[in-house]
């Protein structure tokens, strides 16, 4: 099931301070955009947090996977053992949306990679311990598609 995330509406920006040359102006317009920064934070803050709350509600743990060509899931996160090269994501019981591999990785480099050659978009790796792959179903693809992340 996936979480419900809640939509989010940020505030207006004001109007640019371009040309002024009325100072006092230049100060109202200057506090209106610090307003407008500190509402938008604050409304971001919240969104978040509401967004955070529904993923971790819905959070659901799978059992390891040896890395392999194929893979099974059966959660939003399973842990990856072994070095192999995953080129194609089964997904059981109808699971999509974003999934989460956590390497643990043991042997040569004790990482795995994902190819392409599969059904996943977009190669990557080799994902060290400890590193956690986000990757995102898209239903009218059908491929799997990596969340970049530096």
């Amino acid at each position: 099931m996936q979480p419900v995330l809640p939509l989010f509406n940020g505030p207006q920006a004001p109007q640019q301070a371009v040309g002024e040359k009325d100072f006092e102006q230049l100060k109202r317009t200057l506090k209106a955009m610090t307003d407008w920064a500190q509402s938008l934070t604050l409304r971001l803050n919240s969104y978040f947090t509401s967004m955070q709350t529904a993923v971790n509600d819905n959070v659901q743990f799978g059992s390891s996977i040896p890395s392999g060509s194929t893979i099974s899931i059966s959660a939003s996160f399973h842990h990856i053992t072994g070095t192999a090269t995953i080129n194609t994501i089964t997904a059981i019981g109808g699971l999509n949306g974003v999934v989460f591999l956590l390497s643990d990785g043991t042997g040569a480099g004790n990482a795995f990679s994902i190819g392409a050659s599969g059904n996943i978009a977009i190669a990557g790796g080799p994902y060290p311990v400890g590193r956690a792959v986000p990757l995102v179903f898209d239903q009218v693809t059908g491929f799997w598609y990596p969340v970049v992340t530096s």
